[in-house]
């Protein structure tokens, strides 16, 4: 049985919140087929495979933000049977495979929230049939190779989607051992996977959305990145790379090069971000203070000059332009610094 879960996610703004979102769950097993709406605030996905609903909500929090499950609707998955037959023909000149396909449906029908519903099983038969030439050991051997790895499933996966079951004769006419036969019957299952590594950075220094384009277009331009997310409003960034051409010291150089700060996040404290902004925000509100307390002199200069009956206005006016550098110098440039 397969499932599908409905979301409603809460503290997206714009499409890169859904691609942070969608990265994440890309890397929980036996999820497919995710669709995240920022505008709605809602998600859903398919399972097929029990998933927690702690397991998903933890893996929207790890990007950033807050989700409920809504809803979860239990739906049929077919079970594939695959079986495969070889015959020998006489006076036959060419390779021929057919296949026959069909459903087998077992269970009851009823209706729950006016929505139909199917309890049971579907079993998806299917059956391939090899005609090989008698006198062509080189094509039995062939055939016989291709039975034996899993690439005659693959097979079945790509021709089983063709309206017409029965398949057209294929020439053979080359050595089983010569490219061409293997391209004929392998070019369309055989997938030169790329290694690809996937790094989560934490990005400080950001101000608007602009801040956020400038880093990913800076991320994009490392040789090896497939691909790059920045999403100000949680201050991460989200890159997949080829490990042979790039690394994350680099990635984290490139966002140095644009102006801003950055570091890779790690699971090893899942408290350690929520630590960090908390010590950001703290040094923060500690320079707010000492500014306020060293820039209330000056405003009390400036009230000066519109009342004149302020104590100390005779005795400060010579000494006003002095003070006044003396209390602007740390803000401007220790506190202000950067």
């Amino acid at each position: 049985m397969t499932e599908k879960i409905y979301l409603k996610i809460n503290g997206m703004h714009c499409t890169s919140c859904e691609k942070i979102i969608l990265a994440e769950f890309a890397n929980l097993p036996a999820i497919s087929n995710i669709k995240v709406d920022f505008s709605a605030g809602t998600g859903e996905l398919e399972t097929i495979s029990p998933v927690s609903d702690d397991t998903i909500i933890k893996a929207i929090a790890d990007a950033g933000y807050q989700a409920t499950i809504t809803k979860r609707i239990a739906e049929p998955v077919a079970v594939v049977s695959d079986s495969f037959e070889k015959k020998l023909v006489k006076d036959a000149t060419s390779l021929k495979m057919k296949l026959d396909s069909s459903l087998v449906v077992e269970g009851s029908f009823s209706t729950a929230d006016d929505r139909p519903t199917f309890m049971g099983k579907i079993t998806h038969q299917r059956r391939g049939e090899f005609e090989v030439p008698e006198d062509r050991s080189d094509i039995n051997n062939l055939v016989d190779e291709l039975l034996r790895t899993t690439k005659i499933h693959q097979l079945l996966n790509i021709f089983g989607s063709e309206p017409t079951p029965a398949l057209s004769a294929v020439p053979v006419i080359a050595k089983p051992t010569d490219p061409a036969v293997t391209a004929a019957l392998f070019s369309q299952t055989v997938q030169t996977g790329k290694k690809e590594l996937q790094v989560q950075l934490s990005i400080s220094g950001m101000h608007c959305a602009s801040c956020a384009g400038l880093i990913e277009r800076g991320l994009k331009k490392v040789t090896g990145v497939h691909q790059a997310n920045v999403n100000f409003a949680v201050e991460k960034a989200r890159v997949t790379y080829d490990p042979a051409l790039t690394n994350a010291k680099q990635l984290i150089l490139a966002v140095q090069k644009a102006g801003y700060k950055a570091r890779v996040i790690t699971a090893s404290d899942p408290e350690l971000e929520r630590k960090q902004r908390e010590a950001v925000i703290s040094r923060y509100w500690q320079k707010f203070l000492w500014s306020l307390m060293l820039s209330l002199p000056m405003l009390y200069f400036m009230l000066l000059d519109f009342f004149a009956f302020l104590p100390g206005r005779a005795l400060l006016l010579p000494y006003i332009g002095l003070i006044s550098f003396i209390l602007t110098i740390p803000v401007q440039f220790i506190i202000g610094a950067g």
